[in-house]
């Protein structure tokens, strides 16, 4: 048997851990497809966002919401309603 570093990032270490976390993490959810969408900013349009943060973003999300929205009410298959987070970085 391999040495134990016992941190917290080691794959080896915490491999047990980690598959407990998803198997729980598994069972909280509902029995229902689940889609991720991702609405990001053309590069062109970033250093206007970093200049006027609250209006670009608050128009980002309006407009991101509306199509969504939109395309939820007029596809007959979706049978759902359109949930919206946010996140502002990579460690939701």
């Amino acid at each position: 048997m391999g040495c134990s570093c016992g941190h917290r990032s080691c794959p080896h270490c915490q491999n047990h851990e980690s598959q407990q976390w998803i198997e729980r993490q598994c069972q909280k959810q509902l029995p229902v497809n689940y889609f991720m969408i991702t609405f990001t900013l053309p590069a062109e349009l970033r250093p206007l966002a970093w200049s006027h943060q609250r209006v670009i973003y608050q128009l980002l999300f309006k407009c991101a919401w509306e199509t969504l929205n939109t395309f939820s009410l007029n596809d007959k298959q979706l049978k759902g309603t359109p949930g919206m987070v946010a996140c502002f970085t990579h460690a939701l």
